[in-house]
Parts: C-alpha cells; sequence; structure tokens
C-alpha cells in the first residue's frame, strides 16, 4: 500500500531505482544524507543542514553551511572573465559578505599565469608574512606605490633608484663625518662627497661630510652589493644584456614562533592563543574542548628551525679620498725628463 503524497518505490528490469527520497539512517534520524526527486544531495547534522548538491541547472554548485546557516559555494559559471578578458567557463569560490574564505595549510601555491585581486576600490589586502621575490609592474613606467593623500610611513632600502626624486627633509644613515670622525651638530653644514663610482649599476655614490673637512686625506673601506649579468626579452622581440644586485640562496637556521603562540608587541610577553575545537564524546554527539589563551615562556613558544633565503652577495672597496698630488718629475742633468 502506498501512502497517500507519496511515490512508489520503482526497480526498472536492469536494477535502476527510482524513486521519491532516498536517506540514509533510521526514520526519524536527525543526522542523515539524502537524495530528493528535485535533483538535489543535502547532508544534515542534528536537524541543521551542513551541505547541499544542486543538480537544476547546466553548472555544478556545491554549497557550504554552518550550524544550518549558508556561508559560501562552490560553482561553475560562464562569463566575462577580468583577468584574461572575454568570455570563459570558470570555477568560483564564493563566501557571504559577512564572512570570508580561508586558505590553510603549510604551504599554497597558485600556479597561473595571471592572478587578478579584484574588489572595489576600498578592498584590502594584509600580508603579515615575508616577500621572497621581486614586486615587478607589468609594463615599464606605470603603476604607484601609494599617493598624495595615502603614503606609507616609512621605508627601508639598501638600494633606491629613481629617475626623479621629489623629497622634503632629506636625512641620512651616517650621524658622524667620516673624514674629521666628529658627530654631526643641529646647524652644522654638509655637502655631498662622491666617494665611489659604480659604473656596472650603482652610479655615483655619495656620502655625507662637514663642509669644512673637504680637504682632509683619509682612506675609507666599504661594503656594496656585487652585481651580475642577466638577459631580459624585451617586447620589440630582442634580448638585452642588463645588470642587477647579486644574491645567493644560502641555508640558515633561526628561531620562529611556533604555531598556535604570538608575541604580544604591547606587553613583550609570549602567549599561547586560545583553542577551540570539535571533539567526539562517548554518550555526546559533540562537545567543544576549550584551552585559554595564556602566557608562556619564551622557550615554550619559540623553535629552531631550518630555511633557505637569499642573501645579497658583497665586497668591499677602498676609497682614497683626496689623495696628495703626485710630485711632478723634474728635469734635471742627472735624470732629464724623456
Amino acid at each position: 500500500m502506498i501512502r497517500e503524497g507519496k511515490y512508489g518505490l520503482k526497480i526498472s528490469g536492469d536494477g535502476e531505482i527510482y524513486s521519491s527520497v532516498i536517506q540514509t539512517g533510521t526514520e526519524g534520524s536527525s543526522t542523515y544524507i539524502k537524495l530528493t526527486p528535485e535533483g538535489t544531495l543535502e547532508s544534515y547534522y542534528d536537524g541543521k543542514q551542513n551541505l547541499g548538491m544542486w543538480s537544476g541547472q547546466n553548472w555544478g554548485n556545491i554549497i557550504f553551511f554552518y550550524d544550518g546557516t549558508q556561508v559560501g559555494q562552490l560553482y561553475t559559471i560562464n562569463d566575462y572573465d577580468p583577468v584574461l578578458g572575454g568570455t570563459t567557463k570558470k570555477l568560483v569560490i564564493w563566501g557571504k559578505s559577512d564572512g570570508s574564505i580561508r586558505l590553510q595549510g603549510p604551504g599554497i601555491e597558485l600556479d597561473s599565469d595571471y592572478i587578478n585581486l579584484s574588489g572595489s576600490s576600498g578592498a584590502q589586502i594584509n600580508v603579515r608574512g615575508k616577500i621572497v621575490d621581486n614586486l615587478v609592474p607589468y609594463t615599464h613606467n606605470t603603476g604607484y606605490v601609494g599617493y598624495s593623500d595615502q603614503r606609507w610611513n616609512s621605508g627601508y632600502f639598501n638600494i633606491l633608484r629613481a629617475t626623479n626624486l621629489s623629497q622634503g627633509d632629506t636625512c641620512f644613515e651616517e650621524t658622524a663625518c667620516p673624514l674629521c670622525e666628529k658627530a654631526f651638530a643641529p646647524g652644522d653644514t654638509i655637502v655631498l662627497l662622491v666617494r665611489h663610482i659604480d659604473e656596472d649599476f650603482l652610479g655615483s655614490m655619495c656620502i655625507p661630510i662637514h663642509a669644512g673637512c673637504q680637504g682632509i686625506h683619509k682612506v675609507l673601506t666599504r661594503e656594496i652589493q656585487e652585481t651580475e649579468e642577466l638577459y631580459r626579452f624585451k617586447e620589440d622581440g630582442t634580448v638585452e644584456t642588463y645588470r642587477e644586485p647579486k644574491f645567493e640562496e644560502v641555508e640558515e637556521q633561526i628561531y620562529q614562533i611556533k604555531e598556535g603562540y604570538k608575541l604580544d608587541k604591547y606587553t613583550g610577553q609570549f602567549k599561547k592563543k586560545e583553542v577551540m575545537a570539535r571533539a567526539e564524546v562517548p554518550g555526546i554527539q559533540e562537545a567543544v574542548e576549550f584551552s585559554p589563551k595564556k602566557v608562556v615562556t619564551k622557550e615554550e613558544a619559540m623553535e629552531l628551525v631550518t630555511v633557505r633565503r637569499k642573501k645579497p652577495v658583497m665586497k668591499k672597496i677602498t676609497v682614497e679620498l683626496n689623495a696628495p698630488a703626485k710630485a711632478e718629475p723634474v728635469d734635471t742633468a742627472d735624470a732629464p725628463v724623456r
């Protein structure tokens, strides 16, 4: 007997099954997976949906829920592609506007020729780690780093090259005159002294000295970065040589803060982050493990690891400033100048 409003079960000759609903678990169970006659595959935990898959369109669509509330989708779409241009088919990972998407793992690789971080002009990118390679514009002489009303607070560079440099107050790292070795003081008049000319890459390298020290003889030893000759392909089809600062890859042991720990920059204390995790307990469907945040020792929070990193290859140069002029040879009867 088939109850009113229900479909019957039909098994065809080749063994295929057609039914209104196929559901795992016992009747009345609150945790199950269900296949509906509308072509949806739904997953429920404790009566609340946590996963859904729809077949009612010509594009794949998987919807994710948390505690019964939709938080995101994984689907395909065919529309305008802001990265490659034109209309293309693509896979979309979508998160609701009140949530975020996290890619978490010991290493994440984005292997693509084009990556577009799109959004409104107010979109934000937060980078907490370090950049291990170059930041290069797509084409020469394009793009900005900051705006007149959105400035970076400060920057630290080993080498800064610019065709035009517009600046306010000029600051130098040197705190003393390298010729007289006396400290600079407010009100001093200083000049720039060319200490080295690097024809390969750096050009004229200058240091500040007291204006009254220009004639002092001094031999200075400094370290500068070596350069190497490289090749690049140009848009006009030619290959040209150019020079860049030279780096070498080295293996070093460094200390780092362990996963799950942090250094409080306001107090200088090391802290273990709070931990909340789901756990299965016999007789209870779900429980929550909780470990509160607490102060720990530096020894507990840090670990020694081996890393590979690029380091600049340096060389020492010796520069003699204001060297005394060599005496001109004098024509005498014993030693005529020839």
